[in-house]
């Protein structure tokens, strides 16, 4: 099959968010839900929220590679569909709890509306957690770090989670199913 984040990915799909390539991941079960009410303006961010920072001050990539790979994939689906896609956004799952947070490299929110937002608490969000999320390898990261973003993805909702090794071009997936 075609390798969505080759170079000759990078065209500009047509305005039907449905024709061109199959998109590098499966819909889950949400998509083409009605919409919930956007959060705020679709081009004005929300006041700052100091109880729930939209940064850590760290870097979103290591290197260009992993860097390019964010947001070629990022760019690739957030052109092709009409749900909000982010990438190294923070992302708050449970309200009054600051400390439950985790910046996917790329992740989408299916039923949710784009626009901007300063980071994404998915209490805002008609409680809807990213279905998808997109992990692209870096040489600093590990073994014990990638286990325990799988798990807090799992733990939080998550319906499907991708690793990406740009330096192997190679790609491992978890889609969620009845068991888990």
């Amino acid at each position: 099959g075609r390798n969505p984040l080759s170079p000759t990915s990078r065209r500009r799909p047509r305005a039907d968010h449905r024709s061109g390539p199959p998109l590098p991941f499966h819909l889950p079960l949400g998509y083409g839900v009605a919409m919930v009410a956007q959060p705020q303006s679709a081009t004005q961010l929300p006041p700052r929220d100091p109880v729930y920072p939209e940064s850590d001050g760290k870097p979103m990539a290591d290197n260009t590679k992993q860097f390019d790979a964010i947001v070629l994939i990022k760019t690739n689906i957030d052109d092709r569909v009409p749900d909000f896609v982010a990438g190294d956004h923070f992302w708050y799952p449970v309200e009054g709890r600051p400390d439950i947070v985790v910046a996917p490299d790329v992740f989408v929110a299916i039923g949710r509306p784009k626009g901007p937002r300063r980071s994404y608490r998915q209490w805002v969000e008609g409680g809807v957690a990213p279905q998808v999320v997109f992990e692209v390898l870096s040489p600093s990261n590990t073994l014990r770090e990638m286990m325990d973003k799988a798990a807090f993805y799992l733990q939080y909702g998550v319906e499907e989670f991708y690793l990406y090794d740009p330096d192997n071009e190679t790609a491992w997936g978890h889609v969620r199913d009845e068991s888990g």
